[in-house]
């Protein structure tokens, strides 16, 4: 009988057998949002009697979205709010949840799901193996997403305006501030001011100066120590650094605020 070579039997991926790995991860992915979702919705019905298929942990999944739309303890605090407010906040977002958390799934489900559809559709057809019917469905897809989004946005503002009832506009204002400049690499405390990206950068750089001449014990360059010396003297900076004093307060009322069934 003839046999092989050995080398033959390792055969490069045919473009189909690329797109089945596409479709089977994108499924794959898809199912894992699906279970999230499941998760999501009982969750929240506390009052819902157990079920085989609860979630095994509602409270990690309640303040993960409570942080997605700014609630978490460090933003609530850095605005001002003491351990009291943040656990009044928190407990109108639990209660807007127990009535509304299977709104707020679906919502996120179906842009998960609208959003990994363009995804996969995009993917195959910058690879140049979509079909005729995928590339034109490309743009209903990113379409559906547009909507999808529009409705997730929706859900999380309800919950956001729910939550803050009772807040001033200045002090709703400002905990949204804070968390839409989440991810500037700075230091909570100066979260709390607009800036332009030329300002952020330059915030950056010179927070890093100072810092790495203080590990190996330098003087600070001047141009660095002016930009940080007059971002600590800001109202808004000197007055989140004060609030920010309570963190810790604040963060146990948090936790205890979300715990469901602890």
């Amino acid at each position: 009988m003839h046999t092989l070579p050995r080398s033959s039997m390792f055969v490069t991926k045919s473009p189909i057998g690329r797109v089945l790995n596409i479709v089977v991860g994108t499924v794959a992915g898809m199912a894992a949002v699906l279970f999230s979702c499941s998760y999501w919705v009982n969750s929240h019905k506390l009052a819902a009697s157990p079920s085989l298929h609860a979630p095994s942990n509602p409270t990690r999944t309640a303040r993960a979205e409570l942080a997605a739309v700014g609630l978490s303890p460090d933003v609530l605090c850095a605005a001002g709010l003491t351990s009291q407010q943040a656990a009044s906040v928190v407990g109108n977002a639990m209660a807007h949840l127990a009535e509304h958390g299977e709104d707020l799934a679906l919502a996120i489900a179906a842009h998960t799901t609208a959003k990994a559809e363009v995804e996969r559709l995009e993917r195959v057809t910058v690879l140049g193996m979509a079909s005729q019917q995928e590339a034109a469905d490309l743009a209903a897809a990113r379409q559906s997403l547009v909507g999808a989004t529009s409705a997730m946005t929706s859900a999380r503002a309800a919950l956001f305006d729910a939550a803050t009832q009772g807040l001033s506009a200045s002090t709703k204002a400002l905990i949204q501030r804070f968390h839409a400049h989440r991810g500037r690499d700075v230091h909570m405390k100066y979260l709390g001011a607009d800036r332009s990206e030329a300002e952020w950068r330059a915030l950056r750089e010179a927070l890093a100066n100072v810092s790495i001449a203080a590990r190996r014990n330098e003087a600070v360059d001047s141009v660095s120590a002016s930009i940080v010396a007059a971002e600590d003297s800001t109202e808004e900076t000197i007055r989140a650094s004060a609030s920010l004093l309570n963190l810790e307060d604040v963060r146990a009322s948090w936790r205890s605020a979300t715990s469901i069934g602890n």
